[in-house]
């Protein structure tokens, strides 16, 4: 029985250790091979990590450029063909820079200028502006060739902007042109009344809208009249309110002051006048147009002035309220004390 026992363990052993030593080989033959095909897989992994990494800081930037781009024209195409092919960032720069084309040509003004810091005298001339209008329309048919069968969102802005180029050009050009441009706005309008035709309903009525107006233009061309050549009635009036305040030229005898019905008055004035009306001089922004009484129009005769001796302006060191209450009389209850050091609420000068 031990003998029997004996040699089950040895006959264990030696299993045991055949299976050792086959591991052993086995390692000794593919060991090598088999690290190294971990080393490739796991620098693998790491490159492509690194390359995502790559690729999207590549992307930020490019988009990082289009931010931080002046919108001008030069600019954004310059962004557009150093970052092509980088998610949608040509796309968006060409688009840019075609709608700062049209505006120039809305504006007359050169594209990427603040119109409001442009005098009449600079404005452009119609050939300029039908120049701009030209670089649009090609800008946004690139954008167009590229985007039809891929970005359908940027193409549906292009033939919408292709047509407005069209559209402003017909107004522009003879009856020959005027034709072929109306021609070539109806044709990106119904393109882009086609692809919007069951996904967006609110864009095939715009569209539709758009078409009957070149219709009607076809028939019954309308005309641009200079502001000289208007009737009275029919040029810009400004905002009596925005008149009433708005700000007068620098003299050479003063500061610049404001123009109350075509009388210039002195901030002391204003704040006086804005007293009277019932106003917080000092938070203008209570002011209730509505209820400002600009008296009998353009003659309406401004708040007294301040002297030397008294703030009526009469030299007498009283000061009158618009009641026609001296400083001892006033109904004014700031005033009621004739012995007040305090001057009348209406009077900043005293």
């Amino acid at each position: 029985m031990d003998d029997q026992k004996r040699n089950v363990e040895t006959g264990a052993g030696l299993q045991e250790s055949r299976l050792n030593q086959d591991f052993i080989d086995l390692l000794k033959k593919y060991g090598t091979t088999v690290l190294l095909v971990l080393l490739a897989i796991m620098a693998t992994y790491v490159g492509i990590q690194r390359y995502s990494q790559f690729q999207q800081d590549k992307t930020d930037q490019a988009f990082a450029d289009l931010d931080n781009a002046a919108n001008t024209p030069a600019v954004l195409l310059a962004v557009a063909e150093q970052w092509d092919g980088r998610a949608s960032v040509w796309e968006i720069a060409t688009i840019r820079a075609a709608k700062a084309y049209l505006d120039s040509a809305r504006t007359r003004t050169e594209a990427g200028v603040n119109p409001a810091e442009v005098a009449e005298t600079d404005l452009l001339s119609d050939e300029r502006v039908v120049a701009s209008l030209n670089e649009a329309a090609t800008l946004y048919e690139r954008v167009l060739n590229r985007t039809a069968g891929s970005k359908p969102i940027f193409a549906q802005q292009a033939r919408w902007g292709l047509a407005t180029a069209h559209m402003s050009l017909a107004a522009l050009a003879d009856d020959e042109q005027r034709a072929t441009h109306f021609d070539n706005a109806e044709t990106a309008l119904r393109d882009f009344v086609n692809a919007a035709e069951g996904s967006d309903p609110n864009k095939v009525a715009i569209g539709t809208k758009r078409l009957e107006l070149i219709d009607m233009l076809r028939s019954d061309p309308v005309t641009i009249y200079e502001t000289a050549n208007l009737p009275e009635s029919a040029r810009f009036q400004p905002d009596p309110v925005e008149a009433a305040f708005s700000p007068n030229t620098t003299t050479p005898e003063g500061p610049q002051g404001r123009v109350l019905q075509g009388t210039e008055m002195t901030p002391e004035q204003i704040q006086q006048f804005m007293r009277e009306q019932g106003f917080n001089a000092e938070n203008p922004e209570t002011i209730d147009p509505a209820t400002i009484d600009f008296g009998a129009g353009a003659g309406a005769t401004p708040p007294p002035s301040d002297d030397t001796s008294g703030a009526d302006g009469d030299g007498d060191g009283t000061t009158e309220d618009p009641a026609g209450n001296d400083g001892a009389g006033s109904d004014d209850p700031a005033s009621d004390d004739p012995g007040s050091e305090d001057p009348p609420a209406g009077n900043p000068g005293q």
